[in-house]
């Protein structure tokens, strides 16, 4: 809701229930799901760098700016990764997935 302003008005999350549809059109499908405590570098972003999500594209400031978080932000994705493997049900609140597909 707050990063309305740098996405196109047909843009929005798959569902789970979507992903699934997938199966039933691919030969092969598979998906992962990651950044889930890693997003609190976006947390950073907003509180402490005062960016505003409807302003700037965060995943392009990890990428511009990464070099500057990459000790936080492994740490952040190794608890991301013990997470995910050991308690699936996280990956439901994670913001990105992967999608892997072969027709």
């Amino acid at each position: 809701m707050m990063a309305t302003k740098v996405r196109s008005v047909d843009e929005r999350p798959l569902s789970f229930k979507q992903l699934k549809e997938f199966g039933s059109v691919f030969t092969s499908f598979r998906h992962r799901e990651f950044w889930l405590f890693s997003l609190f570098i976006f947390l950073h972003f907003f509180l402490v760098r005062r960016w505003h999500p409807s302003e700037v594209r965060y995943w392009k400031k990890v990428i511009e700016v990464g070099e500057e978080y990459r000790d936080i932000f492994s740490r952040l994705q190794r608890v991301d990764d013990f997470c995910l493997r050991h308690f699936s049900w996280l990956r439901y609140l994670c913001w990105n997935t992967v999608v892997e597909v072969v027709k």
